[in-house]
């Protein structure tokens, strides 16, 4: 019998999203994108599924297709408790910040974001109230200090919410004296 849990389906998932993608920016093979601004979105799809799954009692498959408002899509996730479902999109949005121990080349974060916003128009619309779109990103690199990472996120993540997607959960994880990773998950209004 599975074990009973508190608050809605929606907030269990929810909630599980926010642990598993913090967690998953965590691991320590994360190392070697993060020095050298690589995506990991293929290693992220099958860690947060893992995680979902192994600690939360999730159901997950991974690339599901979904009808969205302008067509059929593919998800990276389907999550599913009861009768509610998820529909994720993982966006690995590397910066192009400066921090010591990181490679020097200019990624254009605004094309990252560009990605995100093309995402959230993608889940919006499924009509379908018995689930939900998502999107997970962890963004980086961005600064340990909070002030400076605030202002470094900023506009990225009001465009973010300007197309329909309201931010849940935005937790920082230091990965140096200098930098980190911004896990940022947000739900498609």
């Amino acid at each position: 019998m599975e074990p009973r849990r508190a608050g809605s389906p929606r907030q269990t998932i929810e909630k599980a999203l926010a642990q598993a993608l913090r967690a998953a920016v965590h691991s320590p093979e994360l190392g070697i994108p993060l020095r050298q601004r690589a995506k990991f979105e293929g290693w992220l799809k099958v860690r947060v599924a893992h995680l979902l799954e192994g600690r939360h009692n999730l159901n997950v498959r991974l690339e599901a297709k979904y009808q969205g408002a302008h067509g059929r899509h593919l998800a990276d996730l389907l999550v599913k408790d009861g009768g509610f479902s998820a529909w994720v999109m993982l966006k690995t949005c590397n910066t192009n910040f400066r921090f010591p121990g990181v490679v020097n080349e200019t990624r254009p974060i605004t094309m990252n974001i560009a990605q995100i916003v093309e995402d959230v128009a993608k889940l919006r619309g499924q009509g379908d109230r018995s689930a939900a779109g998502y999107v997970c990103l962890p963004m980086f690199p961005v600064s340990t200090n909070r002030e400076k990472r605030s202002k470094q996120m900023q506009g990225c993540l009001e465009r973010v919410e300007r197309a329909g997607c309201a931010l849940i959960s935005n937790r920082f994880v230091p990965r140096s004296p200098e930098f980190g990773i911004a896990a940022v998950v947000g739900r498609v209004e």
